[in-house]
């Protein structure tokens, strides 16, 4: 089932996905169960479908079906859609949508049971369509199936933008909030991927959509050509290979990188027991100081003979 938020951001979306809805999942129950023929309620959808393909795109036509035919769905059920849909067990409060599907594939008339919408003789069965759908599973103890909830999806999306320009904030609030708890309980259906976030610009999701792209592997492969270390190459492609299963689960790459790391170092330390967890201090060569050794002084002598005195001359 395509299912994404885009579908539901507005009332000409919303009303279409509602009816797409209820045509995917009628055809769910008439082929599961074998039916002979098409029953009411799926011919009754498919009518109202080419009706709302002719008119989806003229605001004036809009206006009238959210005034004329939506907006007394909101009337008739008001209390309802202003509870919330889960209880304090957590289970879905959908009993005022709900109809006895007992001898259904015989019923003829025009007018079917419970919620639907109208316009002239063209009717939408809601709660016919859903009814079918949540008793097939019900009977067959299929799990799981998103079909009853995408279509609660698609009748709350489709009265709240109908009706919320004219509404209090409280009752805005009311749909919203239960809006949301729809959601949420999709995520856990089958054949229904996991909603994308709605901030293209978040830095971290560019992170994710460049990254889903890249190759790691061949990066290992490059690591152990450089290094020459077929051990390290082994080690590097099972690094980056849980690196890419993380991504592809939508996970925070840089987060899975420091457990990776973490892992890994924690590894190494296991298997090399030897290496110290404490890095040893260098050790530090002490220098002997050096001994000046003193030359000895040579003293030089000089020879200075011994002079006999001159004798003094007598004058004459």
């Amino acid at each position: 089932m395509d299912f994404s938020l885009d579908r539901i951001k507005d009332f000409p979306s919303a009303f279409s996905f509602l009816i797409d809805t209820m045509i995917q999942s009628g055809k769910y129950v008439y082929q599961e169960e074998g039916m002979v023929s098409k029953p009411f309620w799926l011919n009754q959808s498919e009518k109202f479908s080419s009706f709302y393909e002719r008119i989806k795109r003229k605001d004036e036509a809009l206006d009238k079906l959210k005034l004329e035919v939506v907006r007394p769905i909101f009337q008739n059920f008001e209390v309802e859609f202003n509870g919330k849909i889960i209880n304090n067990e957590s289970k879905v409060q959908d009993d005022f949508v709900k109809v006895s599907t007992h001898d259904s594939s015989d019923l003829t008339l025009n007018t079917p049971q419970g919620l639907f919408f109208q316009t002239g003789k063209l009717v939408l069965p809601f709660s016919e369509t859903y009814s079918q759908v949540v008793n097939h599973n019900k009977n067959y103890k299929i799990k799981n199936n998103p079909y009853p909830l995408l279509l609660l999806i698609g009748l709350y999306t489709t009265v709240f933008n109908a009706i919320k320009e004219q509404e209090t904030s409280v009752t805005n609030q009311c749909f919203k909030d239960n809006i949301q708890i729809l959601l949420d309980g999709l995520e856990g259906c089958d054949g229904i991927p996991k909603r994308k976030s709605n901030q293209p610009n978040n830095p971290m999701n560019m992170l994710q959509n460049l990254m889903q792209n890249f190759d790691f592997s061949q990066l290992s492969d490059m690591m152990g050509k450089v290094t020459g270390d077929e051990k390290a190459s082994k080690e590097f492609s099972e690094v980056f290979g849980k690196m890419t299963e993380s991504i592809k689960d939508g996970k925070n790459p840089l987060e899975s990188m420091g457990d990776i790391i973490k892992d890994v170092s924690s590894r190494m330390e296991d298997e090399d027991p030897d290496v110290p967890l404490v890095k040893e201090e260098p050790q530090v060569v002490k220098e002997e100081p050096q001994v000046v050794k003193e030359e000895p002084q040579v003293v030089k002598e000089t020879f200075e003979p011994q002079l006999d005195p001159l004798p003094e001359t007598t004058t004459m």
